[in-house]
C-alpha cells in the first residue's frame, strides 16, 4: 500500500489513503503587513512535506535508558504497580515569533493492524492519537487553514474519509478522544489532501519549516 501525506488544502477529489498530514500554517497577524495576511489568509497549503528521495535530512535520537527492578512484594504491603502505557505520550512544540505552538497527544502503534479504513473508521470523527483529547495549544492569535482563531487550547480531532481528510479544531479540549465530541463545539474545519510519506510504526506529528511568522503542523501515521 502507498504512504501518504496529507497537506492542507483545498480539496483535488482525487482519491488517496491519507498517511501523514500536514496542516497550513500558524500566522501571527501583527507581524505581517496587510497585503501579507491577506495572501496568508488566501491559502491553505504552505510549506509541503518534501517526498522521499529529496535532500537528506539529518536526524537525532534520543534514547532514555529504563532501569527495571523486579522483587517480590508481599500481599500485606499492597504495592500497585505501574505499567506504562501501550499508547505513550508525547509533546511537539516550537515557537514562532512571540507565539508558542504545542500539540499533546499519544502515540497509538500500527502493529500489523490496517489502519485507516478499519482501526480509524472513514466517515466518523476520531481523536488523532489515543486516550485523552489530542490538544493544541496556541499562546497568541493565529489562522490554520484560512480561519482566525484566538489564542487557546483546542481539542483536535480529524474526520477521514475514503476520499479526503478534515482537520477539526473543538472548543473542547478536556475529553476522552472523541467519544464526547460535538460538531456545535467547533472552532474550525481545514480540509486536506494527501502526499507521499514513508512507513511509519508509530503516529508521530512534527512541526516543519519555522519562521519568525509561521510553522506547518504535521500528522504522519502508517
Amino acid at each position: 500500500m502507498p504512504h501518504r501525506t496529507i497537506v492542507a488544502s483545498e480539496p483535488t477529489g482525487a482519491p488517496a489513503p491519507p498517511f501523514a498530514a500536514c496542516f497550513g500554517d500558524f500566522v501571527q497577524p501583527e507581524l505581517l503587513s496587510r497585503s501579507a495576511v491577506g495572501s496568508r489568509l488566501s491559502r491553505y497549503a504552505v510549506h509541503p512535506l518534501k517526498p522521499p528521495g529529496g535532500p537528506m535530512r539529518l536526524r537525532f535520537l534520543l534514547t532514555a535508558a529504563l532501569a527495571a527492578s523486579f522483587a517480590t512484594v508481599s500481599a500485606a504491603q499492597n504495592v500497585p504497580l505501574t505499567l506504562p502505557r501501550q499508547s505513550q505520550g508525547a509533546t511537539v512544540s516550537q515557537t514562532i515569533g512571540l507565539t508558542d505552538v504545542s500539540v499533546s497527544y499519544h502515540r497509538p502503534v500500527v502493529n500489523g493492524r490496517k489502519v485507516w479504513g478499519a482501526l480509524v473508521p472513514f466517515d466518523a470523527v476520531w481523536r488523532g492519537g489515543a486516550n485523552e483529547n489530542t490538544v493544541l495549544t496556541v499562546t497568541s492569535p493565529f489562522t490554520i487553514g484560512g480561519t482566525s482563531l484566538p489564542a487557546g487550547r483546542y481539542g483536535l480531532h480529524f474526520m477521514p474519509t475514503a476520499t479526503s481528510w478534515t482537520l477539526i479544531l473543538s472548543r473542547q479540549a478536556n475529553n476522552w478522544g472523541s467519544f464526547s465530541y460535538h460538531p456545535s463545539e467547533d472552532a474550525a474545519r481545514v480540509p486536506a489532501a494527501t502526499r507521499s510519506a514513508e512507513f511509519l510504526e508509530h503516529l508521530q506529528y512534527s512541526m516543519e519549516d519555522p519562521s519568525d511568522t509561521s510553522v506547518t503542523l504535521t500528522m504522519h501515521w502508517e
